[in-house]
């Protein structure tokens, strides 16, 4: 009796490991982020006992990722996951494992490419296109330094992944050409409305302008009116008396109008520089001609006008200047009789290297955790070229949380690490709330660039911070 009872104990206890392991798989799909996944180098390979759980996870964390941007990038991870797997076990003469895994990376292919169809925001869309297609080239080559080491039976598979995934190039460059065409479209149909826009404020004013000198006209005129009724007529002598009267005229009161019309002002001035050029932008409360004129030291002003014409907005660019130098600059526009101005300084930079911060979006997004985030990109610039850095450091006056990551799980020739924060898929992704990581080459436009993952501490505006070779970037995130 005590033997079977045994016995069966031994045999429950075997299922709990395998239990425990799969519902710690499971947790790890639901509560990881994306970049967990980013991981190029093959897992479990196929054909273990453990590849069926690894699969598994994938498809519950795409089935919950209900985003259908998000469910293309995952889609892609897995796609390049499965690609290293066949080249981990093309010579294990394994045909099966092969095309297996060849089976999931195509089907993870087809998911990105319809899913990145449904993204309605056209830049995301572009981009996620853009990196399928830079993805298929890659893997083109991967597939066919692999086609010459699987065994035969799985050959045939890998020739059709290849004109599979030469097809998928060839409809994400279809696409990125269509999304490129509905963009410019776009330009152009804001461009006309903007036109149109400043057209009707043009038409308004000069409707005003002539509703007030017709009002003007007509006050004159009814004072011109009501004076000639208060002049008295001469008095006529009587016989008995022989005074002489001049007639008596009254003085007009001087005729003074009023209107709402508010005077000429110059607002929100944006000036910058860079080593050897400046950009003038400000606005006016009415559509004016508008111009800059510049100059420095005891040399005469030189005069740039507005490039926006008769506008309510404008915005001058000045080029071939000299660096390191100080400018005085005054900002004149002018409509009709009126004239508003205004002045300052300005110096361009001693050096052509410089750092520019980008928040996408702004304000931040809500994430699917119902955080605040923002999307920080850093440029650097030599000469006037982003360049590639090996140290960008970022932070936030507010303490708040940056995520950064140097892939070197996917570059691990650039032997890059990010430091000064917390270290996690080891030293490929660094979090605090001052970091630093390396550029790398963007997915968007193929040059250098840092991003980051900001999570603000709270709400209110927030400056961020990046200081790259001795230079500073400065942006604002509007919470």
């Amino acid at each position: 009796m005590k033997t079977s009872s045994i016995s069966s104990l031994r045999g429950s206890t075997a299922v709990v490991p395998v239990a425990i392991l799969h519902l710690f798989i499971l947790s790890i799909a639901l509560i990881l982020p994306v970049s967990a996944f980013a991981a190029t180098t093959a897992g479990v390979k196929p054909g273990s006992f453990f590849y069926i759980f690894d699969t598994v996870s994938e498809k519950i964390a795409l089935f919950f990722s209900f985003n259908p941007e998000a469910k293309a990038k995952k889609a892609l991870e897995y796609a390049d996951e499965r690609l290293a797997e066949v080249e981990a076990i093309a010579g294990d003469k394994n045909p099966d494992a092969v095309k297996a895994a060849i089976a999931d990376y195509e089907g993870n292919v087809a998911l990105a490419t319809e899913k990145s169809k449904e993204v309605k925001d056209k830049g995301q869309a572009e981009s996620l296109f853009a990196a399928i297609e830079d993805g298929a080239s890659r893997n083109q080559e991967v597939l066919s330094a692999v086609l010459i080491r699987v065994p035969e039976e799985a050959r045939a598979a890998i020739e059709q992944a290849i004109e599979a995934s030469k097809k998928g190039q060839e409809e994400a460059a279809k696409q990125i050409v269509e999304l490129k065409g509905e963009v410019e479209k776009l330009r152009r149909e804001v461009a006309e409305l903007k036109a149109k826009d400043e057209e009707k404020q043009v038409t308004e004013v000069e409707k005003l302008k002539q509703e007030v000198e017709e009002l003007k006209s007509e006050l004159i005129k009814k004072e011109v009116e009501e004076n000639k009724k208060r002049v008295v007529a001469p008095i006529v002598p009587t016989k008995s008396t022989t005074p002489s009267f001049a007639p008596q005229v009254v003085t007009p009161t001087p005729v003074t109008t009023s209107t709402t019309v508010k005077p000429l002002e110059i607002t929100l001035i944006n000036a910058t520089s860079t080593f050897d050029a400046m950009l003038f932008e400000w606005m006016t409360n009415k559509p004016t001609n508008s111009k800059v004129f510049l100059s420095s030291g005891n040399l005469p002003p030189k005069i740039y006008d507005s490039e926006s014409g008769l506008s309510t907005r404008h915005i001058v660019h000045v080029s071939n200047l000299e660096h390191n130098t100080s400018y005085s600059y005054e900002i004149e526009s002018v409509i009709g009789i009126e004239v508003a101005k205004t002045h300052g300084t300005l110096s361009t930079r001693s050096t052509k290297n410089y750092a520019a911060v980008i928040v996408n979006p702004s304000p931040c997004r809500i994430d699917m955790d119902n955080k605040k985030v923002c999307s920080i990109e850093v440029f650097y610039f030599e000469f006037d070229q982003r360049v590639a850095a090996n140290k960008v450091t970022i932070s936030a006056a507010d303490g708040g949380m940056f995520i950064g990551s140097a892939y070197i799980d996917r570059f691990p020739e650039l032997n890059r690490f990010c430091s000064g924060g917390i270290s996690s898929n080891s030293g490929a992704q660094m979090q605090g709330p001052n970091i630093s990581c390396p550029t790398l080459l963007s997915s968007v436009d193929g040059k250098p660039s840092a991003n980051f993952v900001y999570y603000p501490s709270g709400p209110g505006t927030r400056e961020i911070i990046a200081i790259v070779n001795g230079v500073t970037g400065v942006a604002l995130t509007q919470q």
